[in-house]
């Protein structure tokens, strides 16, 4: 099973809303760890990026979605400073950042890296 999915804890509330004559569901996800993971490579670069770049202390891990184009969205990894709207999980030595909203575009992503080529997302079985 994928790690995405274990790691996950789910909490559904059903609401009757009298003035709708209608049964209402609220399902709300809170993840333990980010939904992908990385390959040593991955994080061996992200370590070296870090030193080399002397990333500061308030920055971390972005992983996400650019929007648009004629080509669609594209999938982003770098360093930024933490928003009032992300999620944060402390993946040591790193604390990753994802946009809240984004997560299920990079849910069940391996994040491999290889030199000459970059940072590359690859779909995990699951």
């Amino acid at each position: 099973m994928n790690k995405f999915f274990r790691d996950c804890k789910v909490i559904i509330i059903c609401h009757y809303n009298n003035a709708k004559n209608a049964l209402l569901f609220y399902i709300f996800v809170a993840m333990e760890s980010p939904p992908f993971s990385f390959t040593k490579a991955a994080v061996s670069e992200l370590l070296r990026l870090t030193k080399t770049l002397n990333i500061a202390d308030s920055q971390g891990v972005r992983v996400g979605v650019k929007g648009g184009g004629c080509s669609g969205a594209s999938l982003i990894i770098g360093f930024d400073e933490i928003n009032e709207n992300d999620q944060l999980f402390d993946l040591s030595p790193f604390r990753i950042i994802i946009q809240k909203g984004q997560s299920m575009y990079v849910a069940g992503m391996l994040i491999d890296f290889e030199e000459g080529l970059g940072f590359s997302f690859n779909s995990e079985p699951l």
